[in-house]
């Protein structure tokens, strides 16, 4: 069994995904429409550090097969909202690690912290 389809496995939690917002041009931001994702979610407190250098306390650490970037949101559990701000259980992505599968350049082991 490859890594890949060990993650897809244990992976079986739905996630709602907003990207990074967008600049709307008036001072605000705007998101990308919300996408379900299927994750695995461990809520636990960890200190992590940014590529700017910050400390956080991390809410959850998550595991995913979805490219996701850093900036945009996750909520565990599906929702339509489009903006995560507004939702107490959505989470800004602060970190995101990609470990490389062995011998490969193109697929990723997807870490992410919140």
């Amino acid at each position: 069994m490859s890594i890949i389809t060990f993650i897809d496995k244990v992976c079986v939690q739905t996630a709602t995904y907003w990207g990074t917002p967008a600049s709307d041009g008036y001072g605000g931001f705007t998101f990308a429409k919300p996408a379900a994702i299927k994750v695995r979610w461990d809520e636990r407190v960890e200190v992590i550090s940014t590529r700017d250098g910050k400390e956080y306390r991390s809410k959850a650490v998550v595991m995913t097969n979805t490219n996701v970037n850093e900036g945009g949101y996750l909520l565990l559990g599906t929702s339509t909202e489009a903006d995560p701000r507004s939702l107490a259980t959505a989470y800004e992505i602060r970190r995101v690690d990609r470990t490389p599968l062995f011998r490969s350049t193109t697929e990723f082991v997807k870490t992410v912290y919140l």
